[in-house]
């Protein structure tokens, strides 16, 4: 079922929450979320498709635009994702420590992760508020 929804994006990267209207698609089998997010030393927008494959208990993110990545998270594990920018594309070490799926208790999906080739960046905690 799909369904127009209020995101709240926060990320370590920006100081200041990201709120726009997404879409929201859940079925048996995976939660997608889809937005657009211009910020402001963006010159154009970028659109994101968040899916996590419940079966497999898999995040995905793409996103498309100046920068375009292709980012997997499980929980506990160490994957692979590309990142591609104006000087060129790279493949990142992700290590995700959790994710936690929207529930009655907390309408946000939120996931935690670290990229090998970044340390000094830390932890980064991504909440995305629903509703």
């Amino acid at each position: 079922m799909s369904m127009k929804t209020n995101l709240t994006i926060t990320t370590n990267v920006y100081p200041d929450a990201y709120k726009c209207v997404g879409e929201k698609i859940e079925s048996d089998s995976s939660l997608v979320l889809k937005w657009s997010e211009k910020r402001p030393d963006d010159k154009t927008p970028s659109y994101y498709k968040l899916e996590y494959k419940k079966a497999e208990a898999r995040l995905v993110v793409n996103r498309i635009g100046e920068v375009t990545s292709n980012l997997v998270f499980e929980s506990g594990r160490d994957t692979i994702g590309t990142i591609s920018t104006p000087y060129g594309e790279m493949n990142l070490h992700i290590r995700t420590e959790y994710i936690n799926l929207p529930s009655l208790m907390s309408p946000c999906l939120k996931f935690c992760y670290s990229i090998e080739e970044y340390p000094e960046a830390g932890r980064n905690v991504f909440p995305i508020g629903l509703g």
